[in-house]
């Protein structure tokens, strides 16, 4: 079942249409939202430290060199692209 079935009858998405025009959908999976406001709660408190998993954040010309060494990059850590960022 999984992305090619609504749970609950929740809405239907046109999967094969999304793989095949390569379209990009946007959201959050792996943890129920009723489950946010602890997590959240977490993190306000300090105990849960988001911050702690990204490694730094690029801008587009280091992100163009970066590509090419993706599958010998370090496996920790998050580098996150800002396309604002010189």
């Amino acid at each position: 079942m999984g992305l090619f079935a609504p749970v609950d009858g929740g809405p239907r998405v046109p999967m094969g249409r999304v793989i095949a025009w390569e379209l990009d959908v946007l959201g959050s999976h792996g943890m129920a939202a009723a489950d946010y406001p602890e997590m959240l709660d977490l993190v306000a408190s300090g105990a849960l430290r988001p911050q702690d998993l990204l490694d730094r954040v690029v801008g587009m010309a280091e992100a163009a060199r970066l590509v090419p060494t993706m599958d010998t990059a370090p496996r920790a850590g998050m580098v996150v692209l800002d396309p604002a960022r010189e």
